[in-house]
């Protein structure tokens, strides 16, 4: 977890100078580290980024070996996450139109509906 002073240090690493995007930037770690506490309780928490890319020609033949246009986006994607001592994942998202969703981990795990947004965590699990 990043201690509160060390977070304008680690926020700048990432999304420069601007102190707008600063403070807003802080405000949606703050906000969204506070939602994850009051759902799971205190305790140690690892935030995950993931940046946003696409891809203007080439969409699937970059891990084919073909050529593409990978263009960064200015948005990502944040997750919040701590080890669980059991093999269930939970998942729950900020934006209140997808529901909480809870998934053994295990060799076969079951796909949700076609279109489910759990489905893009548990095919990595």
């Amino acid at each position: 977890m990043v201690k509160t002073p060390d977070l304008t240090t680690a926020l700048q690493a990432v999304y420069g100078d601007d102190p707008q995007a600063l403070r807003e930037q802080s405000t949606r770690y703050r906000r969204d580290l506070a939602a994850f506490l009051a759902q799971y309780g205190p305790g140690e928490v690892i935030i995950y980024r993931a940046p946003g890319r696409v891809n203007l020609i080439g969409e699937h033949t970059d891990y084919n070996h073909g050529h593409v246009l990978p263009v960064a986006l200015d948005r990502d994607v944040l997750v919040y996450a701590r080890p669980r001592p059991d093999q269930t994942g939970t998942r729950v998202n900020v934006e209140s139109r997808f529901r909480p969703r809870s998934f053994l981990i295990s060799a076969d795990i079951p796909p949700q509906p076609v279109g489910d947004w759990a489905n893009y965590a548990q095919g990595p699990a």
